[in-house]
């Protein structure tokens, strides 16, 4: 099963990772071939509600996280953060979706996946090395500086209030 949107391409076999929000997929820039990652979120056609359409739908809209992580990704140039790529339609799905109900942001692709499946790989079951976490720490302390000295923490606290 293939998704695409105007300039992008994956397959929902290639999935990188699960969450209570999205799917993030391993896709590819349809002109130049680059690879990207594809955070899929389910959304209600223009509306900016906790819920679809329907007010009374079950099903979650989550267009509020997705402006979130958008506006907080777009102003972020830092070297341990996720570059941030654009946000476009779901235009096309295999699958049976509505036209309209899920949109994509793509960010940077990271080949050695998240830091959480870095720690759950075998070799790390009790652990990162001393080196290998100092390495990790410094890159996070680093990543997380340079969020507080923009406000973006306290901002974001702020929204989710």
């Amino acid at each position: 099963m293939c998704e695409e949107t105007a300039n992008y391409l994956w397959a929902e076999k290639d999935v990188l990772g699960r969450g209570a929000t999205s799917q993030v997929y391993k896709a590819y820039n349809k002109t130049t071939g680059e690879l990207v990652a594809a955070k899929v979120y389910p959304v209600a056609s223009g509306l900016r509600s906790q819920y679809g359409a329907n007010p009374n739908s079950r099903e979650r809209d989550f267009r509020r996280i997705l402006d979130r992580e958008m506006d907080i990704l777009k102003d972020t140039k830092h070297e341990n953060i996720v570059r941030y790529i654009g946000v476009e339609p779901v235009t096309y799905s295999d699958a049976v979706i509505a036209p309209g109900t899920r949109e994509a942001l793509f960010i940077e692709y990271c080949n050695g996946g998240s830091l959480n499946n870095v720690l759950e790989l075998f070799e790390n079951r009790y652990g990162l090395m001393d080196d290998e976490f100092m390495i990790v720490f410094k890159h996070l302390t680093n990543a997380l500086r340079y969020l507080r000295d923009k406000n973006t923490v306290r901002n974001t606290k702020r929204k989710l209030s």
